[in-house]
C-alpha cells in the first residue's frame, strides 16, 4: 500500500530534517519494503538529518509491487528537478510511458512512479488530465511549485495538517502525532 509524507516550511522555522523519518516509521506495515527521505532546499539536496534549512521533505515507505528492484525507490528525482512520493498505483502507466517514450523520455524502471513522475517534468500540473491513479507529492525545486494529489473517488485518504510556517500531508493521521504543535481539529460535514 506504501505511505508518504510531505512537508512543507518556512525556512526560519527551525525543524530538523529527522523529524520526517519517524513520522514514516510509524506506518512501516504499509511499506515493508524501503523508507526514503529527502530534504530540499530549492535545487539543493540536504544531506543532514538534523539541518534546519530544508523547505520540503518528502518521505516514503515502499511497498514494492510493480518494479521490486531498488532503482524504483522513493523518494524519487528526474532531472535533479522534479521530486516524487507516492502511494498507490498509476492504472495508465503503460499508455502514459509509450506516449512519454515518443518524447523522448527514457526510463531506468519499470515503475508506474517513474512515468508519474516522467509526466510531470513533461506536462507539469496538466500531467493530472492524463493520470489515472492515486495520491502522491510532486514537486518541482526550479519553481519552488508542489502538486498534491489523490485519487478522484477519495479511496485512499490524503490528511493535511498546517500549524504557523509548517504543512504536513501524510497517509495516516497517526503520522502527525510527534510534529511539534500538532494538535486534531474535526470539523463537521466534512468541511
Amino acid at each position: 500500500m506504501c505511505a508518504i509524507v510531505a512537508l512543507f516550511k518556512r525556512k526560519d522555522l527551525a525543524r530538523p530534517l529527522s523529524l520526517a523519518r519517524p513520522m514514516t516509521d510509524k506506518v512501516a506495515h504499509r511499506g515493508p519494503d524501503g523508507a526514503g527521505v529527502a530534504g530540499l532546499d530549492g535545487d539543493r539536496v540536504i544531506q543532514s538529518s538534523e539541518s534546519t534549512t530544508w523547505q520540503a521533505a518528502l518521505a516514503h515507505r515502499r511497498l514494492s509491487i510493480i518494479d521490486l528492484s531498488q532503482t524504483a525507490t522513493q523518494p524519487m528525482v528526474c532531472r535533479d528537478r522534479y521530486w516524487l512520493t507516492y502511494n498507490g498505483e498509476v492504472y495508465n502507466y503503460l499508455e502514459l510511458r509509450a506516449k512519454l517514450e515518443q518524447l523522448g523520455h527514457d526510463f531506468r524502471t519499470q515503475s508506474d512512479s517513474e512515468v508519474l513522475l516522467a509526466a510531470f517534468a513533461e506536462w507539469g500540473a496538466a500531467m493530472l488530465r492524463a493520470h489515472s491513479g492515486d495520491v502522491g507529492g510532486l514537486v518541482d525545486t526550479h519553481t519552488n511549485t508542489a502538486i498534491l494529489c489523490r485519487d478522484g473517488l477519495g479511496m485512499k485518504p490524503l490528511y493535511f495538517w498546517q500549524s504557523d510556517g509548517l504543512l504536513a500531508v501524510v497517509s495516516e493521521i497517526k503520522q502527525l502525532i510527534d510534529v511539534p504543535g500538532f494538535h486534531a481539529v474535526l470539523r463537521a460535514g466534512g468541511n
